[in-house]
């Protein structure tokens, strides 16, 4: 569904296949609610609540069909609390989900429920996370990189959609340009 919106100005008959093959694909996972475990021990999926309400999140965005909307919205739902901690990747859409949920709906609960995910990220919180000598977060000891750069880009967008514009900007180019210092950025967004 995210295919269809990047290529439908450019590729109309391309974009319209991936639609199709989007929804058909989505259909198929509502009529076989099963964990992934094919891919254990390395890439075991802990749920599919977060894939589902991703994929219905990107349908509705890619076709307008309030139906795709009210599945994103439920499967949110199904979060459990604890499934907002952590990072944004393969096995967890759940902030990216918020983030999206509160751009379509403005409801406050999903920008709240993004800002719960980026306290932890944020320096000075109480559960941050931690930090290599010069500043960059380090979750998990395997390719922390990609967690730090999903996050900074999460970041940007949720400034773009007006939370927090100033604090998760410094913590995006913190994350992206480790030659850039929070005194530039603080200079920088004075």
């Amino acid at each position: 569904a995210a295919g269809y919106l990047a290529f439908s100005h450019h590729d109309p008959v391309y974009a319209q296949t991936l639609l199709i093959h989007a929804m058909e694909l989505f259909e198929a996972a509502l009529g076989h609610l099963e964990t992934f475990t094919l891919s254990a021990p390395f890439y075991e999926s802990t749920g599919y609540n977060d894939e589902l309400a991703w994929a219905a999140t990107w349908l509705y965005k890619a076709t307008g069909t309030n139906a795709y909307l009210i599945q994103a919205m439920k499967f949110a739902e199904l979060f459990e609390p604890d499934d907002d901690t952590g990072a944004f990747g393969w096995d967890s859409k759940n902030a990216g989900v918020h983030l999206l949920l509160y751009k379509l709906t403005k409801k406050q609960k999903y920008a709240d429920d993004f800002t719960k995910y980026m306290s932890s990220w944020l320096p000075g919180s109480s559960s941050s996370i931690m930090r290599t000598p010069k500043g960059l977060v380090y979750y998990m000891g395997w390719g922390p990189l990609r967690w730090a750069a999903n996050t900074a880009f999460l970041a940007l967008l949720a400034a773009d959609f007006g939370l927090a514009v100033q604090p998760y900007r410094r913590f995006a180019r913190s994350q992206i340009c480790l030659l850039y210092t929070s005194d530039a950025a603080d200079e920088e967004d004075s």
